[in-house]
């Protein structure tokens, strides 16, 4: 928690494993404007300070997280940053923020935060998202020391399946720990974000 470094790949479908084989998560995220930005968090940990200013030229995000045993704060400042709501096999419940990426580093700021809900909240916070729900379901493929992560989509954006890595570093070298399945690379491919396909679904640009 704190910097993703990932790579986004297209995957070629006949080639894929049987995924029954693999574990599995069902996933289901939600995305919010900027402005519903203070109801979302409402039910953040209480040692955890969260300042947001909304200004129109530069929306920031300000995280400030307690140092262990002392009382102390560092701060991290996003500027205009993703917010997403993630619910994983129907009872996890994730509060995330992640700031854009800068050029072609396909490293990121991210921050998640678990949270305890009862229905009426996480019903609340659904309610008040603007956009398509992103539901997929995500298969964990170990090969070569990293874990590809493949999603397969459904809803509306049904037909879908795509492939990421978290790397330990932003120039780490690909080459010979690709599984043969993988296919062009679409990291820096905006329509492929899971934010943009909240907004527009694949099935509506495909």
């Amino acid at each position: 928690m704190g910097q993703e470094i990932e790579r986004k790949f297209k995957v070629i479908p006949d080639l894929l494993p049987d995924l029954n084989l693999l574990q599995w998560k069902d996933i289901v995220q939600y995305y919010y404007r900027k402005s519903d930005f203070g109801v979302v968090v409402k039910g953040i940990k209480r040692d955890i300070i969260i300042e947001f200013t909304p200004r129109r030229s530069q929306i920031k995000l300000c995280i400030s997280l307690p140092i262990k045993d002392s009382g102390a704060f560092f701060s991290l400042l996003f500027n205009r940053p993703q917010i997403r709501f993630r619910i994983i096999n129907g009872t996890n419940y994730i509060l995330g923020f992640k700031s854009k990426r800068i050029g072609n580093n396909p490293g990121r700021g991210e921050f998640e935060f678990p949270q305890k809900l009862d229905a009426a909240a996480v019903q609340e916070i659904i309610n008040l998202s603007p956009y398509f729900p992103v539901s997929k379901m995500r298969y964990h493929y170990p090969f070569e020391g990293l874990v590809w992560e493949i999603d397969v989509y459904r809803e509306r954006n049904e037909d879908l399946i795509d492939t990421e890595v978290e790397m330990p570093k932003s120039d780490f070298d690909l080459t010979g720990k690709k599984p043969f399945w993988v296919g062009d690379e679409i990291t820096f491919d905006r329509r492929y974000g899971n934010s943009q396909l909240a907004l527009h679904p694949y099935q509506s640009w495909v």
